[in-house]
């Protein structure tokens, strides 16, 4: 298991790669997968912060490396970022990738949200769908994890074709192969019965017609209002950045609205209204909801197998029974 950075290996990175005084040092607790550190410093006389993102990660999919070309082919597109202004991927001087960046101005939209006036509320929500419209204008080949070499197709083995050989959709194929693997764990652990997975099985087959019409586009694949920072300029909110690529992909464009689903923002008409103008409705699948409740199941599958596995066996029964509810 790896071990937690210290303040001061975080201290030595700030002093490597930054003529500044460091004032304070403080942890981040959001997230699960990266360390990460809020760095108060002087410069030229002027309080600035920093934050420091420390990855013990291996998988190409999910390291460092993945996460900066990410922003950096979002950068190139007017997507809001913050400054990267150091980083280190090779582990030179510490068992960790680790980068220095910008800490945005504002604050997250979760803690705001709920004390908006309709208008507002109305407003930046439009000004969401904009910037997640803008993240999916990022077209990309084929479906797949993206890695810092680009998207990282996997080769399925195969015989010699005959010429009426069927021709396999690769997205539904995706969809499918994840969920079934979420599932076999869940059952191999014993949280569903066979009754629970036949179930499961019958919606994914009857509503795999949903998936036909996908493109490949690049998603945040974690986008939901704690990433998305906001502040007032001039009294207008606006959105300074969305933060935390580690889980870009190359996925339906969709399947991005998972996560606002799960936390009731598309139920939320005021937010849906403003949220779907800027994004541009007609740009989304006609059965949109039907869509991202299909894309959520999956992810719900592969959510509660997680949990299970981590021994958080109450949230793990409330996600197993909201999947019952939508398959039943």
């Amino acid at each position: 298991m790896n071990s937690e950075p210290t303040h001061e290996q975080v201290r030595q990175i700030i002093k490597k790669h930054l003529d500044v005084d460091i004032i304070d040092v403080a942890r981040i607790t959001e997230g699960y997968t990266h360390y990460m550190y809020d760095v108060t410093c002087d410069v030229s006389g002027q309080k600035k912060n920093f934050v420091v993102r420390i990855s013990y990660n291996k998988k190409d999919t999910s390291d460092l490396a993945k996460e900066l070309a990410v922003m950096e082919e979002c950068g190139k597109h007017g997507i809001p970022i913050p400054i990267i202004y150091a980083f280190d991927i090779q582990k030179t001087d510490y068992p960790f990738d680790y980068m220095i960046m910008e800490k945005l101005k504002g604050v997250p939209l979760k803690t705001l949200l709920d004390t908006l006036p309709v208008k507002e509320k109305t407003l930046i929500a439009e000004k969401v769908g904009e910037l997640l419209a803008n993240i999916h204008s990022i077209t990309l080949g084929d479906f797949g994890d993206f890695t810092k070499n680009g998207i990282k197709i996997k080769e399925e083995f195969s015989f010699r074709k005959s010429v009426d050989a069927p021709k396999i959709h690769a997205w539904t194929r995706k969809m499918l192969e994840d969920i079934f693997i979420d599932l076999s764990g869940l059952v191999t652990l014993d949280i569903i019965n066979a009754g629970e997975c036949s179930k499961i099985i019958d919606y994914m087959q009857k509503n795999k017609s949903l998936l036909l019409t996908a493109e490949p586009v690049l998603i945040h694949n974690d986008f939901h209002a704690d990433h998305i920072i906001i502040d007032k300029i001039d009294g207008e909110w606006v959105i300074s950045g969305i933060v935390d690529f580690e889980f870009a992909c190359s996925y339906a464009r969709e399947f991005d609205f998972i996560k606002l689903h799960r936390t009731g923002l598309l139920d939320d008409v005021h937010f849906r209204e403003g949220l779907m103008r800027g994004y541009g409705k007609e740009n989304l699948h006609p059965k949109f909801d039907d869509v991202v409740t299909y894309y959520r199941l999956i992810r719900d599958v592969g959510f509660a197998y997680a949990l299970a596995k981590a021994g958080n066996m109450q949230l793990m029964r409330q996600v197993i029974v909201g999947i019952m509810k939508v398959v039943e």
